[in-house]
């Protein structure tokens, strides 16, 4: 067998092993960042956010008090966003992240959203509440007060005090989530739409079906340059692979449900 050979098969055994030892840890490679679903946001692409595993998973049962209080459809809020551009129709989005309760997904203040949960659990609960996960664009677009081309906030550092952002360091089975209509000052660009920037990052789909990450979370992972990702939050992409694993939940990752306007 020729050295060339050899050295090919060590380093092929050598990555198999880093692979593994990663995952034993706990860890999650999220960390391919992009600034849209097809091109590489390079300023973001810097950071290290990695999700931590959290073993876990929401328990349907823990919350029903949608059934308690008897809620109705009409304890649903949403926002109407019209986007800057006539080849886009508009939208509803939740005005808060997702709190599923009795097997459906609510927008709803003063409550704790959902996280720990899976991609599954977040398309399911939103068609149960007669809606959909946002599209990524729809997502970054809402983000943006309505507009379809990229929008860096201009005050990062007073949004970086005033969000759930980047809050607990390192992986605590304490961490706790915020209340859906807490951090009010933390709105997108004027919108009355909580934690899209903290919180709970969120489940989305692209064009193609496939479930990604977007936003940023109160949990902080290796994270480089805070400012820049908040500067840049609503641009924000993570996907593991192509997409986020379908098995997988973990803490600080939550979800917000859209519907298209009549």
């Amino acid at each position: 067998m020729s050295l060339r050979m050899l050295m090919a098969i060590f380093i092929a055994v050598l990555f198999a092993l880093t692979y593994v030892v990663y995952f034993s840890q706990g860890q999650n490679p999220l960390e391919a960042v992009t600034g849209n679903e097809e091109k590489a946001d390079k300023t973001a692409d810097k950071d290290n956010f990695v999700y931590k595993v959290d073993p876990r998973r929401f328990d349907q049962n823990l919350n029903n008090v949608a059934a308690k209080e008897k809620w109705t459809a009409d304890r649903d809020v949403m926002v109407l966003i019209k986007p800057e551009s006539p080849s886009m129709r508009p939208f509803y989005i939740d005005a808060y992240e997702a709190l599923i309760s009795n097997y459906r997904a609510w927008s709803v203040p003063g409550q704790v959203p959902t996280d720990k949960l899976r991609t599954t659990d977040a398309q399911v609960a939103c068609e149960a509440a007669g809606k959909r996960l946002c599209t990524v664009t729809e997502w970054q677009v809402a983000c943006r007060g309505g507009s379809v081309k990229k929008k860096p906030f201009t005050i990062a550092a007073e949004l970086m005090k005033t969000c759930d952002f980047a809050r607990s360091k390192g992986y605590d089975r304490t961490d706790y989530v915020n209340k859906t209509d807490s951090h009010p000052q933390c709105t997108p660009h004027g919108q009355p739409i909580h934690h899209m920037l903290g919180n709970l990052s969120e489940f989305v789909e692209d064009s193609h079906g496939r479930v990604m990450i977007v936003g940023l979370t109160y949990y902080d992972g290796k994270m480089r340059d805070k400012a820049t990702a908040m500067r840049h939050g609503c641009e924000r992409i993570v996907a593991g692979g192509g997409q986020y694993p379908k098995e997988r939940f973990n803490k600080g990752l939550g979800f917000r449900c859209c519907k298209n306007a009549q």
